[in-house]
């Protein structure tokens, strides 16, 4: 009920191998271990559908994604197509962000520095 071949041989107090041997040689020996095999697949099946059936969610989304995939999956595939060029997006990137961190410059109107003054020079120095 439900075992796989390891499984089976360990059961039987036998190595995998010489199951696996013994079923090649022999198609009944085969044929027994996939209707125990089958017989454990429906049992599981007929409990699951049990407990979908009597309003197990969870059994309910199981069944739904395994036998109606194409409606009931998590995913979905979609495919993108075209390419992207980095420069492009920095270049509008920057044409959107830069007028409005800079506004319009504006022009300051003053009187050239005298020739020969000292820039460094300060008001405190003029009072000396």
């Amino acid at each position: 009920r439900g075992l796989g071949p390891t499984q089976i041989a360990r059961s039987l107090g036998i190595s995998w191998s010489t199951l696996d041997r013994n079923r090649k040689k022999k198609a009944e020996l085969d044929d027994i271990i996939k209707k125990g095999q089958a017989r454990g697949v429906q049992m599981v099946t007929d409990a699951l559908m049990e407990s979908a059936t009597s309003g197990n969610v969870t059994a309910q989304i199981f069944y739904l994604k395994n036998r109606d995939h194409e409606n009931w999956k998590d995913r979905h595939d979609v495919q993108v197509g075209g390419t992207v060029s980095i420069s492009d997006a920095l270049t509008a990137a920057r044409g959107r962000a830069l007028p409005q961190a800079y506004p319009a410059a504006k022009t300051i109107e003053h009187e050239p520095a005298e020739a020969g003054r000292n820039a460094s020079k300060t008001d405190e120095d003029d009072d000396a």
